[in-house]
Parts: C-alpha cells; structure tokens; sequence
C-alpha cells in the first residue's frame, strides 16, 4: 500500500506542475504576441534614420564623425553591450548567448585586447559577475515593456568611452528572433559604425541642412545607435517568450507523459495487490473445507 500511496502522490504533484508549465506556456504566448508588434514597429524606424546618415554623410564628405572610421591610437580594449533575460526558464536562450560572447572575448584575447562588458538583465549580471569579468555597467529592466530611457545608460558609458579613446570598439550582443523556433544569438558591432550600405539609399537626394549637414549628422548617429539597442532590447524579449514558450509546451507534454506512465504503474500495482488478495482469499476459503 505504501508504493501505491507514493506513486498516487506523485502523479498528484506531477499534474500541479503541469498546471503550471501549462499557465507559463500561456502567458509567455499572450507576452510574445505583445513583444512581436513593439519588435516590428521599431524596424522602419532605425532603418529611417540609416538612410538619412547616408544621404547627409555623401553630401558633406569631408567631415569625418567619430563614429565612423577608425579612431586615434589603439586602446586594445573592447565593450560587449549583452542583453539577457532576468529570469530563467527559457531553455537555452541565454547559455548560447554567453557562450558566443565568451567565445570571442577570448578570441580577442589572444590578439592582446581586452573585453569589458555593459549588461542588461538579471542572468547576464549573474553569470558575467561569476566569472569576475569587467563590468562596466549593469541594467535590471523589470518592466515588459521597457522604455527607450530606460535602456540607454549603458550605452552612453560606452559611447564616452569610446570618444575618450579608451575603447576601440563597442558591439552588442543580443538574440536575435528570427520565428518562434529559432533565436539566434548575435554579436553586432556598433561603434565604429560598419561601412554603410549604398543600396539602402533609394535615391540621390541634393538637400540643404539647417544649421548644417555636420550637427545633424552628430544627432541622427546618437539616435540610429540609441535605436539599435532599443531594437535589440526588444527583439531579445521576443525570442526570451519564444524560448519560454516552447520549453514550458515541452515541460507540459513531458508531465503529461509522466503522468501517464505513473497511471499505468498505479494500475498495475493495484492489480497486483487485488490478485494478491483474491489468491489469500480463495486459498483461506480452500483451506477451510479442507479442514472441515
């Protein structure tokens, strides 16, 4: 009896947990419907600004930007924006993530530049805090829907590095949602900004710049990179409820199996014990007529 009372408890804890895998799944589906559309909306928008900072780059060419191009002396020193999760859960997202960043950070070493890093999320801080990594800076966003505020004080950290000329480079690394199966973790070099793309350019544009062609560029380069850490803030939080989804769909189907293979071991385990019972009956039963 005692085995059929502990398997009947587990099969009662194992649908609990399924109750909840199946809630998780739920929620991370109704989130991931939210983060797809703030996701897309912001696409145009960066890809907007990218073909204005090459239309008034062409019309004012002697003036170089910081931004662009190499800088002064190598500082032979690196920041990696990471953008985690600040929770779990989510299967592999950000285990992948970290292993491509670590991968090249140690890459890097290896041609004598250093790796500092400005992290977003609970997970990244942990894990990047474990391995005694230089952390510039660290951002918790709690909300879901983060503002664009709210995610740009790690970036500035980076950027004033970079214009003081102790740092070479400033990428970000992020996943990517590519669909509901697939996150692919990505690293993005921000500063310098990668030689532009003529074909984004539709058309040749002669414009006249109010004040002039260099102040704006100076402002539409702080905004372009402002957008791709938003975006990359956003299109993370999409593939984290992907991820979430799906593994919390996973851990309900495996409860579920559980649950079935303990029903199957409960019925057997009764039917063992009421065969057991018929067998000491009809043998009590024998025994009596024989006596008599």
């Amino acid at each position: 009896m005692s085995k059929i009372h502990q398997v009947r408890q587990t099969i009662k804890s194992t649908q609990q947990t399924k109750k909840i895998t199946n809630a998780m799944y739920l929620v991370s589906a109704s989130k991931l419907g939210h983060a797809q559309k703030r996701m897309s909306a912001g696409k145009p928008y960066a890809q907007a600004i990218l073909r204005m900072i090459q239309s008034i780059a062409d019309a004012n060419c002697e003036y170089q930007h910081p931004f662009i191009g190499k800088k002064g002396k190598a500082s032979n020193q690196y920041d990696v924006l990471v953008v985690s999760s600040n929770r779990g859960l989510c299967a592999s997202l950000n285990t992948n993530l970290f292993k491509k960043v670590v991968e090249n950070a140690k890459q890097w070493q290896t041609e004598g530049v250093a790796t500092a890093f400005g992290i977003y999320g609970a997970k990244g801080l942990q894990f990047f805090s474990s391995l005694k990594a230089d952390i510039l800076s660290k951002t918790v966003i709690n909300e879901d829907t983060p503002s664009q505020v709210s995610v740009l004080g790690n970036l500035k950290i980076s950027i004033n590095r970079y214009l003081a000329g102790e740092t070479d480079r400033v990428y970000i690394a992020y996943n990517v949602f590519n669909s509901v199966m697939v996150q692919e973790p990505t690293l993005m070099q921000l500063l310098p900004l990668p030689k532009l793309d003529k074909p984004l350019r539709d058309n040749r544009w002669d414009y006249i710049y109010e004040p002039s062609a260099q102040s704006i560029l100076d402002r539409m380069l702080e905004r372009y990179l402002e957008s791709e850490v938003y975006q990359a803030v956003t299109e993370n939080f999409a593939a984290e409820q992907a991820a979430r989804m799906l593994a919390m769909k996973n851990a309900s189907e495996n409860a579920q199996e559980i649950i079935e293979d303990l029903k199957l071991t409960y019925n057997k385990a009764r039917q063992a014990i009421i065969t057991q019972e018929i067998a000491e009956i009809v043998s009590g039963a024998a025994s009596a007529s024989h006596s008599q």
